[in-house]
């Protein structure tokens, strides 16, 4: 069958019904021990058929990951409009938003740290043109943190798109290897924006 006929003639609903058996079976055994036939009992369907939307577990992982690239936007997005209260909170309300899917897998299984790493390892590219949006809104951030003379970005001697960048790298490091708790990635994410913040700000604030 000619592919752009199987797209459609694909059930839009049953590829999202696939993709939430995934993540049950990611969460619940992990990247490595899910096989397939996991995913196709999860779903309630036959090999065949799961055969039908994915070609492999890389397939359905990658397009786990998507969604959650998308729904990282989409949180972004949202943050980055409502920017309530002062700076610290501004920023820490939208790198929340940027790692939150990191804290959900932190958080549903036990096997959140190989799940975020082979996301990382099968999304390099998505990830890192989610990241280039990213930046910009907090380069925006730091602007208006400028503007409004709430911190002096001139003692960096950076430009705030350089900041802007230096802080996403930081991100890495909020979720690295030795995090596996959802609790101690959101505490490193708050000591992250406080020193950042809080060693820009200006005298008597």
């Amino acid at each position: 069958m000619a592919k752009s006929n199987k797209k459609a003639m694909e059930k839009p609903e049953q590829r999202e019904a696939i993709l939430d058996a995934a993540f049950r079976c990611f969460a619940r055994h992990g990247y490595r021990r899910t096989s397939l036939a996991d995913i196709a009992g999860e779903a309630e369907l036959s090999r065949p058929a799961l055969y039908y939307y994915f070609r492999n577990k890389d397939d359905v992982f990658h397009a786990l990951s998507q969604r959650i690239n998308a729904s990282v936007v989409a949180a972004v997005t949202k943050a980055a409009i409502e920017q309530h209260g002062d700076m610290e909170a501004r920023l820490y309300a939208v790198l929340e938003a940027r790692v939150s899917w990191a804290f959900d897998l932190l958080h549903a299984s036990e096997y959140g740290r190989e799940l975020i790493d082979e996301k990382n390892r099968l999304c390099g590219k998505a990830s890192a043109e989610t990241n280039a949006r990213f930046t910009g809104v907090i380069e925006r951030i730091i602007e208006r943190g400028v503007a409004e003379r709430e911190i002096a970005l001139s003692r960096l001697a950076m430009k705030a798109s350089e900041a802007a960048a230096f802080i996403v790298d930081c991100l890495g490091g909020v979720v690295g290897e030795d995090v596996v708790t959802e609790q101690a990635a959101r505490q490193r994410l708050r000591v992250l924006t406080r020193m950042f913040v809080g060693s820009l700000q200006r005298a008597g604030r």
